[in-house]
């Protein structure tokens, strides 16, 4: 059986969170309220210093405009870039 190594993903997670915000240009108060959370609850999960319950992951990945298995996915690292960048030709 794998070894699953658990901290990263909530690293992984935590980073693709506030990538996302910041890229959409949201404070963490602002993004907070949208979402209906603290900031200091908001912060934690951005950190990794807490791991969200799959309910707090479809509103943080409403919040951001993107399904939740973008945040989730960790069997591709570049699953973020692709899903959340428009592709402008196919690959050749």
């Amino acid at each position: 059986m794998e070894h699953t190594d658990y901290t990263s993903h909530r690293s992984e997670l935590a980073e693709r969170i506030r990538s996302l915000r910041v890229e959409q240009g949201l404070s963490t108060r602002k993004f907070s309220l949208m979402i209906g959370i603290s900031r200091t609850y908001l912060r934690k999960l951005e950190t990794a210093a807490a791991s969200p319950t799959y309910d707090m992951v479809e509103r943080i990945a409403a919040g951001l405009g993107v399904a939740p298995h973008v945040l989730v996915n960790f069997d591709d690292a570049d699953s973020l870039t692709r899903r959340v960048t428009p592709q402008l030709a196919p690959p050749s």
